[in-house]
């Protein structure tokens, strides 16, 4: 009997793995790309999957983007799976606001332009400290960012 229920224990943690399974989140849509049917968004952290992240999702049905821009605020349904992650089930929760005071669009780029410094900031390294740009002048410095905690299997190694 043991082996019977080793074995059927067995299938249903495959069965579970493989089986389809959705997620419903929400985030601020950054970039719409209607030829390639993306959608790059920055989203709330999606319970008991990943945190919150900014990345371009396949959108399903590429007729959902009529109407998204830049700045909405969007519902969806994220599909993740073995062959591939997309989203459907898009909803618009808001639309982009004017930014008359630009508060939120600046003006103009904010890029820093090649030979002047970059303004100071602060970041938290591996070991969970922080750590300033303003402590390392002098040195060579390298920024990257990468995200550890992604678990779709098509966009985070």
């Amino acid at each position: 009997m043991n082996a019977l229920v080793r074995r059927s224990a067995a299938l249903l943690a495959l069965c579970a793995s493989g089986c389809a399974t959705a997620y419903d989140a929400r985030g601020l849509v950054l970039r719409v790309d209607p030829a390639s049917s993306t959608l790059t968004v920055s989203h709330d952290p999606i319970i008991g999957y990943m945190g919150a992240m900014v990345m371009p999702f396949a959108v399903s049905d590429r007729a959902a983007l009529r109407g998204v821009r830049p700045g909405d605020v969007i519902g969806f349904r994220l599909r993740p799976n073995a062959s591939g992650t997309k989203i459907d089930r898009l909803k618009h929760l808001s639309a982009t606001g004017a930014d008359a005071g630009l508060t939120m669009t600046p003006s103009t780029a904010a890029l820093v332009k090649v030979g002047e410094s970059v303004p100071d900031f602060t970041l938290i390294d591996q070991y969970g400290a922080p750590v300033s740009l303003a402590s390392l002048r002098g040195r060579v410095v390298a920024v990257t960012f990468i995200y550890s905690r992604c678990p779709l299997p098509d966009y985070c190694p």
